[in-house]
C-alpha cells in the first residue's frame, strides 16, 4: 500500500471502535516486469507459500497492531470479488459494503473513507457509500 503509514495512522486512531484487516492479493509489481525500480524485490506469486511470504514483508515494514494482515487465496477470489487491484478501501458493515472507495494508491482517499467511517459510527444504521462507485451495496462473500 502506497500510504501504509496514513493507513496506520488511521487504524490506531478508531481500532478500538471498528475492525480493520489488510488483504495482501497478487503482487502488483513483480520483480520479473522490471517495471518499477526500487520496489521490493518480489516475483509473482507461484504458490500460497510465496505470497505468505510476501505479505510477511509487509508486516515487517509496517507496524499494524489491531490490524492482521492476510493473504488471498491462489486462485485470487478476494481480489476478483472486491475488484482490489492494485488496492481498494472498503467498510464492511453485518456482512454488507457500506462504502467502496476508488482504486488506489492514486485515486482512493483515506480522508474520504474516515469521514465516512465517522459518520458511520455516530449513525449506525446509515449506509454510506462513495458516489464515484456504481457497484456499492453488494453482499460481502
Amino acid at each position: 500500500m502506497a500510504k501504509i503509514r496514513a493507513f496506520e495512522s488511521l487504524v490506531k486512531k478508531y481500532a478500538h471502535l471498528a475492525d480493520f484487516v489488510v488483504v495482501y492479493i497478487e503482487e502488483t509489481h513483480p520483480l520479473e516486469l522490471g517495471h518499477v525500480k526500487g520496489n521490493y524485490e518480489i516475483s509473482s506469486h507461484e504458490n500460497l507459500e510465496q505470497r505468505l511470504a510476501a505479505a510477511q514483508i509487509l508486516a515487517d515494514e509496517v507496524s499494524l497492531q489491531n490490524c492482521p494482515i492476510v493473504a488471498d487465496t491462489m486462485d485470487d477470489a478476494t481480489n476478483i470479488l472486491y475488484g482490489a487491484m492494485p488496492e481498494r478501501l472498503y467498510i464492511i458493515r453485518d456482512h454488507k459494503i457500506v462504502y467502496q472507495g476508488n482504486r488506489g494508491p492514486f485515486l482512493y482517499d483515506l480522508k474520504e473513507m474516515e469521514q465516512n467511517l465517522v459518520r458511520l459510527l455516530d449513525q449506525p444504521e446509515a449506509v454510506i457509500t462513495n458516489a464515484n462507485d456504481e457497484d456499492n451495496g453488494k453482499e460481502e462473500q
